[in-house]
């Protein structure tokens, strides 16, 4: 016979050969359940079945995990010979071994190569349903050997973790070579047994008491759920709707969840989490294990018992299974308030409970810490969003070019609340949306925003916002904010912007060209110095404090809040371009003038601070032009912050109301005719039309004394005047006589 006709062999064995009896396995059953009853039909010893299907010696197979590995994942090899030995099919024989929990094929070398050991999930031990046994006449189940194995859902029982009459654990070891299995019985030694005596226990395991579970418990739930991700090796549900992980995963995070509840709650709390029955089952489970001496061959934890994992697993699920990290965090976060009561450290920085868990759960136990951090806490920890997470220290660099020194007014307004002044609280803003997700000290946030502010005094503005009843919504938009601009590029380049030589900004001879122009007064000195600081803050971002020609004086300080009182739709518009030529010379004629992110970032949040939406521009208009009030009176007024009443003016600036004796002496006079009628205009209508100074004035609706300075102010030559035709014929006769 050829070598491709032969029969296979397995690690050296003897060529395999079709058994003389046929056995179907369960629907469920564990491969060494079927080779066992396969022996007692044939009536032949344990050794002698298993190497008669290839399974026999001491040789590892492929995946090399360890003796009996064949229960957990077969070789190729081996299945053939199963397969031919037995007459069934290896899609079959694949479905009893533990692999199939596994959620992956056999067949695929990449997903087993990239799957996590099957160590995580199965047992040396195998727990059973006696209601089963005895439906099938002792035909055990695979599942049963899983780790998560507690309930049986068909019969509604916990499942029996030893034998009820020599209280060892079942299916640890291989049965004796020499021995022919019985089954439904005890296989562990006879306690009279010594040597090698084949002598058995030899009880009856379905007869074993269990623990009855109604209809509908939820430690039959849980078996189900963890069942469905062992199969399936993923869990979509609960917490885990938004982001499914895979089932080790799944596993640690209620292994991490369920023994931290079992270990740190007492009685009472145990029913926030678990049903009466079950907390009467861990209560006495853990008294039985206190009070019985350790034997070498039961489990070495008291958490291996059935009632232990049925309680961990329900308790884990309790938390797990809700709909949302935010949920799942108030569920946990009186577990996190009576380990703190104890005297135990549980802390952001400490979180975890376990390797391996997934980032939901931290964010779960984040969200159950949020009432214990301050408020640099939960921003670091994203605790505003929909899934918190750890500090990443890679976000700072990348945020920092995109954030001023103060930040935005048109945002910052939204966040006015009591005892916190405009540049105070701007400032502490803008560090604190630096520190979203970051790792970041409020001093080094501060200092990498040009020093605006400092560490402490930050620290006071969010402990004033955290004790706000709006501060979850400001929290949000804090972070909204801080995701905004990781995720998009803005258009300037504020960390460039403070490091620009602001010496040229608004010299005097544009200051004076500007006043000129508009019909400003221009002022002793003090109000360029008020109009450059103002200009600079506008530019830079950075407090107007900060520019050079700033003066420490409470006068100073005065004039620069009141100065937004004083512009103009034409001085806004003259100092804008005196700042885009301050720009251009930078070499910045790319970046806007101005810029603030959307503010559909902020809307639905029900935040302290009014916008200047709700500001009555014709009230305003009366207030301050006609009623000649300062803008702190003037928000008194209107019931609104003084800042929002600043950005109103800044953003919208309102025309002066003068009179005709009050215009001239402030040349607004001058400054209409001269924005109406530029220099080329001028000399079309009278140089090239002809046109009198007379005629050009009540052109522009003005006197000819206006249309005359402002010739000279154009350098435009008059014609000579010419003497009125009357007074040429008077002279006339007069010359006559």
């Amino acid at each position: 016979m050829s070598a491709a006709c032969s029969p296979p062999r397995v690690l050296g064995a003897s060529p395999i050969r079709t058994l003389p009896v046929r056995l179907r396995p369960l629907p469920g059953e564990a491969l060494d359940s079927w080779l066992e009853a396969l022996a007692a039909r044939a009536d032949t010893t344990w050794g002698d079945m298993t190497a008669a299907v290839g399974l026999g010696g001491h040789d590892l197979p492929d995946n090399g995990i360890a003796r009996r590995g064949w229960l957990v994942v077969l070789a190729p090899r081996q299945r053939e010979a199963l397969s031919l030995a037995t007459g069934v099919e290896t899609s079959l024989i694949e479905a009893m071994t533990l692999e199939r929990f596994s959620g992956r094929s056999p067949n695929d070398p990449a997903g087993r190569a990239a799957s996590p050991p099957l160590r995580w999930l199965h047992s040396y031990v195998s727990r059973f349903c006696p209601d089963c046994l005895a439906e099938t006449a002792g035909r055990w189940q695979s599942w049963w050997r899983l780790k998560w194995a507690f309930a049986c859902p068909q019969h509604l029982c916990l499942l029996v973790d030893a034998c009820p009459s020599c209280h060892g654990v079942q299916r640890h070891r291989d049965l004796p070579a020499g021995l022919i299995p019985t089954l439904g019985q005890c296989a562990r030694k006879a306690p009279t047994g010594r040597g090698r005596s084949l002598d058995r226990c030899a009880a009856r395991l379905s007869e074993a008491p269990v623990v009855r579970l109604p209809i509908g418990h939820p430690a039959l739930h849980a078996q189900r759920v963890i069942l469905d991700a062992t199969l399936t090796d993923h869990v979509s549900s609960g917490i885990y709707t938004r982001e499914p992980v895979p089932a080790a995963v799944f596993l640690n995070d209620v292994r991490a969840v369920g023994r931290r509840v079992l270990v740190y709650a007492d009685t009472d709390d145990l029913r926030h989490y678990l049903p009466d029955d079950l907390v009467a089952l861990v209560r006495g489970s853990i008294a039985s294990a206190s009070a019985t001496p350790p034997q070498p061959d039961k489990p070495r934890s008291v958490w291996a018992s059935a009632p232990i994992a049925a309680a961990t697993t329900t308790a884990a699920l309790t938390v797990l299974g809700t709909s949302t990290i935010a949920d799942a965090g108030e569920r946990l976060r009186d577990l996190v308030a009576h380990c703190r009561n104890r005297g135990l450290s549980v802390s952001a920085s400490n979180i975890g409970w376990g390797h391996g868990v997934s980032q939901t759960l931290i964010g779960v136990q984040l969200h159950a810490l949020a009432p214990f951090l301050g408020p640099t806490g939960q921003l670091r920890h994203r605790l505003s969003t929909q899934r918190p997470t750890r500090p990443d220290s890679s976000r700072a660099p990348s945020v920092e070019d995109a954030i001023p020194a103060l930040l935005w007014p048109r945002l910052a307004l939204h966040f006015v609340c009591p005892h916190s002044g405009d540049t105070p609280l701007r400032s502490a803003l803008a560090a604190a949306v630096s520190i979203v997700g970051t790792r970041m000290s409020l001093a080094q946030a501060a200092n990498r925003l040009g020093s605006a502010t400092t560490g402490p005094a930050t620290s006071r503005i969010l402990q004033i916002l955290h004790a706000d009843p709006h501060w979850p919504a400001m929290q949000a938009a804090l972070t909204g904010l801080a995701d905004y601009l990781q995720e998009n590029s803005t258009p300037i380049n504020y960390a460039r912007r403070r490091t620009l030589d602001f010496s040229g900004l608004l010299v005097d001879a544009e200051w004076t060209k500007i006043c000129r122009t508009t019909g400003t007064p221009q002022g002793r000195g003090v109000k360029l110095r008020v109009a450059r600081c103002w200009l600079y803050e506008r530019l830079s971002g950075s407090p107007a404090v900060m520019c050079l020609d700033a003066l420490n004086t409470i006068d100073f300080r005065g004039k620069l809040l009141g100065f937004s009182r004083h512009l103009t739709p034409g001085l806004l518009g003259q100092l804008d371009a005196a700042a885009r030529r301050f720009l251009d010379r930078h070499q910045l004629s790319g970046e806007p003038l101005t810029w603030c992110p959307p503010t559909a970032i902020i809307e639905n949040l029900d935040l302290p601070g009014k916008g200047p939406a709700t500001v009555n521009t014709g009230e305003l208009r009366r207030l301050i032009r006609e009623e000649h009030l300062g803008i702190y009176q003037a928000a008194d007024r209107l019931d609104t912050a003084p800042s929002t009443i600043r950005y109103a003016l800044e953003t919208s600036p309102l025309p002066l109301c003068l009179n005709g004796a009050e215009r001239r002496a402030r040349g607004t006079v001058s400054a209409q005719a001269r924005a109406t009628l530029t220099q080329d205009k001028f000399i079309d209508l009278y140089h090239i039309q002809r046109r009198s100074l007379r005629d050009i004035a009540q052109l522009i609706g003005t006197s000819r004394q206006t249309i005359s300075r402002l010739a000279h102010e154009y350098e435009i030559p008059l014609r000579p005047a010419r003497r009125p035709r009357r007074a040429r014929r008077i002279q006339s006769v007069r010359s006559t006589f």
